[in-house]
């Protein structure tokens, strides 16, 4: 649009009760508007984005207002910082220039189905919304969130046929799964017990956020601790008949035992504030409800008592019958259907990297019934992540002309990783060597060093150790990125540093130093970063 369309008028302010289906009043001619035109208003000095309006029927030929050329209704003017009595630049744009690419919608407390979101967009399209609006249809009331046009957020846009709506409830079916396999009663590399780092960290935040005035959510949260318990017995009826129906085969074959214990069930947010008590309860006597040993007395040779069994690790675990057991609710949801609730989600919380060893006719049959009942998945881990692809379920392959082990990556997952500790510079293990492997390394790499490294060395100065080293960067924080990310991309930033003349690409740097000032280098190293 050319500069001579832009005009310069006082603007006025009126209230909603004035007229309530119009948001800007024209009290002087703009040749060329018609209904349903967008207009651009903004002040020629400010800084806050510009105010899109949609011109309707009652917004064009009004009685002249004195000197006041263009009045928008006062929550507007307010949120747009939008000064009274001052003048502002008025502007006919393009819708096709406006158009959104993705817009957020909230509700709450309302059951919304399929065809209510089609018939809410088909109302939506052509229409201005803003970050502040609210918008209701027939019984609906729906709160505009987020904005993004051009790959950028923003304040306002245009809804056209292209645009992509996202609607999100506040007021869902909520199942929590706490995935209690043997890595719980271990400790991370930053010394805290995965236990505490799930409902003292990752569920803290999570209610906290919940509660948070932005978000007041209100979702209805069942909480289930499961795990699975192996037994060393050899056959099945080495334990009385009558229990013969408590135990199964494992994927692998081994002899196993499933466990689901309920902590919550059905309990809104307001009643969430002592669900982290009872966790703490349910989790000093969890070993010996479920009748299982810790894995590290079984992994050092530890005979155990008969009947009692051990804590699988959390790749080992019954994770997709976990999943299965919170769709046998989500398939029955249409009885007795609450109509104050939209969604129902599974969220599964496992102190793994993300890989798992299952079933693959399981595996198959989880899939179908997800995509069946539409019903999404998602995942935190609270180990570290690896340097492949995540999640992966390994499985063994059911036909008997392939052998070995076959790996997929499943796309109904949505995982992410949680850590209580954002600073780039601590350094991060991605590897967790076994209990039964880490004890015989100490003891080869102590013979050797012992053998080969005679000579004390403590007399190096700490100075000649001390290298200094540009930090890598955080592949969980992309903000503090200076480059564009892109998808796959994402999972290799921290391999790929920006500066390429930092001293990881320089190879030959320790040539000149001899094995011993190596190995201490390189324990040193360890140890400050």
């Amino acid at each position: 649009m050319s500069e001579n369309s832009i005009k310069n008028w006082m603007l006025g302010v009126h209230e909603q009760s004035f007229s309530p289906n119009c948001n800007v009043i024209l009290y002087k001619d703009y040749p060329g508007l018609e209904v349903g035109d967008v207009l651009e208003i903004y002040h020629a000095d400010g800084e806050f984005s510009r105010l899109l309006v949609d011109v309707s029927i009652g917004s064009l030929g009004p009685q002249p207002k004195g000197s006041i050329g263009i009045s928008v209704i006062k929550s507007l003017a307010t949120a747009f910082e939008l000064r009274q009595y001052q003048d502002v630049c008025v502007n006919k744009v393009k819708k096709s220039d406006v158009t959104l690419d993705m817009v957020e919608l909230i509700f709450k407390d309302h059951f919304v189905t399929r065809s209510d979101c089609w018939r809410l967009h088909q109302s939506l399209i052509g229409s201005c919304v803003y970050f502040c609006n609210k918008v209701s249809f027939i019984t609906m009331r729906v709160h505009a969130n987020e904005f993004y046009m051009k790959g950028n957020q923003v304040a306002c846009g245009v809804i056209g046929e292209s645009t992509k709506i996202v609607y999100r409830s506040q007021s869902a079916m909520f199942h929590i799964m706490i995935q209690m396999s043997a890595e719980m009663w271990t400790f991370d590399f930053h010394g805290d017990l995965y236990f505490e780092k799930a409902i003292m960290g990752f569920l803290q935040d999570l209610f906290n956020k919940w509660k948070d005035k932005d978000m007041n959510c209100y979702h209805q949260v069942v909480i289930v601790l499961f795990s699975r318990t192996y037994f060393d017995a050899k056959s099945i009826d080495e334990f009385p008949k009558e229990k013969h129906n408590e135990f199964m085969y494992s994927a692998d074959g081994r002899l196993c035992k499933d466990f689901y214990k309920i902590i919550l069930q059905s309990e809104k947010q307001d009643n969430l504030k002592n669900v982290i008590l009872d966790l703490k309860r349910s989790f000093n006597g969890y070993l010996h409800y479920v009748d299982c040993q810790q894995q590290l007395m079984h992994s050092k040779g530890e005979k155990l008592p008969k009947g009692l069994g051990y804590n699988s690790y959390a790749a080992e675990g019954n994770l997709l019958e976990a999943i299965n057991l919170s769709l046998n609710v989500f398939e029955k949801q249409y009885i007795d259907r609450n109509l104050e609730e939209t969604n129902c989600t599974t969220l599964i919380i496992s102190p793994s990297t993300g890989v798992f060893e299952v079933g693959e006719n399981l595996a198959n049959i989880t899939e179908k019934r997800l995509i069946e009942n539409a019903v999404g998945v998602d995942m935190v881990c609270l180990a570290e992540q690896p340097l492949h692809s995540v999640p992966l379920l390994k499985y063994r392959s059911s036909s008997k002309l392939e052998t070995g082990n076959s790996y997929t990556v499943p796309q109904w997952i949505n995982l992410s990783y949680y850590s209580r500790h954002y600073k780039s510079s601590v350094f991060v293990p991605r590897i967790q060597v076994p209990h039964r492997l880490s004890d015989d390394i100490d003891i080869k790499f102590l013979t050797i060093y012992t053998k080969e490294n005679t000579n004390d060395c403590s007399h190096f100065p700490f100075e000649s150790i001390l290298i200094s080293k540009k930090g890598t960067i955080n592949p969980f924080k992309p903000h503090h990125m200076a480059n564009v990310m892109t998808l796959f991309k994402f999972r290799w930033m921290h391999a790929f540093p920006l500066n390429l003349k930092s001293w990881e690409h320089y190879p030959n740097v320790l040539l000149n130093i001899d094995m011993e000032k190596k190995l201490h280098l390189c324990i040193n190293y360890i140890n400050i970063v």
